[in-house]
């Protein structure tokens, strides 16, 4: 009998210790300034790129109505367009900055250019900590699928769980060239266009 307590209790400690390494392993992700991308910025050139094609559209709405060639109709879709690119900028002003998650990177995080690079050593898409399940695909030109995040978002406890990540794993980790970008947030997908620098 004290055999058998003693072989439970040996089991108990294992299964215990095993469950506190995945938690530790979880938290010691380290985040450079080059090994993940955070999706928000994603989200920022999504909306950017869509202001400026609804905004083309209302410059191009207001010369029809402006030089008296316009219709009620013309009308419509100019109050409509422009409901549309005051949600895009509210949406956009809602992102919230990953420096306000005290996220720990080694290295100095380059500004955002407007033509987004990225270097294809990242590792890790980095979520905000909003509930919403993340998916994030990345595709060549041709529609072939050469990388995707997990889907899991794991907690990063150096900042107290205040952002995720999720790992990402390139089935072509050496393609170089246009991307595409797709992510899907649950209420939405949405999609841009990138160069991927080998």
């Amino acid at each position: 009998m004290k055999t058998c307590n003693a072989l439970l209790l040996l089991c108990s400690f294992i299964f215990l210790s095993a469950c506190n390494k995945g938690d530790d392993d979880h938290g010691q992700v380290i985040l450079t300034n080059t090994n993940f991308v955070y999706e928000a910025d994603l989200h920022k050139i999504y909306l950017d790129s869509t202001i400026v094609q609804v905004s083309a559209t209302i410059d191009s709405l207001q010369g029809i109505i402006d030089n008296n060639q316009g219709d009620e109709q013309t009308q419509m879709l100019l109050d409509e367009k422009r409901q549309q690119r005051s949600e895009l900028k509210s949406e956009r002003e809602s992102i919230i900055d990953p420096s306000q998650y005290a996220l720990k990177i080694i290295g100095p995080i380059p500004p955002l250019p407007p033509c987004f690079c990225i270097i294809p050593t990242f590792s890790y898409l980095v979520v905000p900590p909003d509930g919403l399940a993340r998916k994030m695909t990345i595709f060549d030109l041709e529609g072939n699928v050469i990388g995707a995040s997990s889907g899991v978002s794991i907690p990063i406890s150096q900042n107290g769980g205040a952002a995720a990540y999720q790992e990402v794993i390139f089935d072509q980790p050496n393609f170089s060239g246009a991307i595409k970008i797709a992510v899907d947030t649950e209420s939405k997908i949405y999609e841009s266009f990138y160069t991927l620098n080998n």
